[in-house]
């Protein structure tokens, strides 16, 4: 398959999947989340990948969910069709929730080198992951109340398990950015390294857990996450109930966004 989001590279059994809208801080659009399923789709399924690794290219790693692509709902459309709309409909929060619990069960190792900005979605997309390098540039960003609302893409499951629910709910509630040092301190990424070293040192460890025993990894991982995937997915339907909720702040914070201007919020 061809991909206009996405650079995808298989070798030494590493699947290297380089989100690819570096103009957009490569914010997820619906055919950005459709490319990320098609490779996941087949990262599941083939023997010969035995990792996923997976970064941004230029100065971000994922800024987020794309607001500024609504206008493409009739390939939005198509795309779920392609997806299956059975698979969109029944999971939570739709192409989204195919997508984020495709990541968080990838049966395979999944090493997430943060470049840049992870934000919103594109913070959910880090934390997915089972260990995060991140270059001394990382930013981190719950984004969500910046648009007045709840996290979702599992942010509220995975946020506190990694960093407790003190340091979780200061980046849920403010929005602040951590910085990588901080986030190395916390518990949020396993290394912080130099930016130039970053592809490097994610590729050398990608390629020493291919190398590995690829059965047993998998195992490992099964066994660490038990149960873990049914709560993760039941967290994102819960998170689907909050995001349901329509308020005067929603649609202000969207505005807002849309127009470069900080929200008026009102409380309603």
């Amino acid at each position: 398959m061809e991909y206009g989001d996405l650079l995808v590279e298989e070798r030494q059994g590493v699947c290297a999947v380089t989100l690819n809208r570096p103009e957009k801080l490569n914010a997820l659009r619906p055919r950005t989340v459709y490319e990320l399923i098609t490779v996941l789709d087949h990262v599941n399924r083939s023997d010969d990948v035995r990792v996923l690794l997976i970064s941004g290219a230029g100065r971000g790693f994922c800024s987020g969910a794309d607001l500024t692509s609504g206008g493409d709902s009739g390939e939005a459309a198509q795309l779920d069709e392609a997806i299956g709309y059975r698979r969109v409909i029944e999971a939570p929060i739709g192409r989204w929730g195919v997508l984020f619990s495709l990541l968080y069960g990838c049966p395979k190792p999944f090493i997430a080198a943060v470049n840049g900005v992870a934000a919103g979605a594109g913070l959910s997309l880090a934390l997915t992951a089972d260990i995060r390098i991140a270059s001394e540039q990382a930013s981190f960003i719950s984004a969500f109340v910046r648009r007045g609302l709840g996290p979702d893409t599992g942010t509220s499951y995975l946020l506190p398990r990694l960093i407790g629910d003190g340091r979780a709910l200061q980046m849920t509630l403010t929005g602040d950015a951590v910085d990588a040092a901080t986030a190395e301190r916390w518990g949020l990424v396993n290394r912080v390294v130099a930016a130039e070293a970053l592809q490097e040192t994610a590729r050398e460890l990608a390629v020493r857990l291919a190398r590995g025993p690829a059965v047993t990894l998998e195992a490992t991982k099964k066994l660490i996450r038990r149960e873990s995937q049914a709560e993760f997915e039941r967290q994102m339907q819960s998170e689907a109930w909050v995001a349901g909720i329509a308020t005067e702040d929603r649609a202000e914070g969207g505005q807002a966004f849309r127009e470069g201007r900080q929200p008026r919020w009102t409380g309603r």
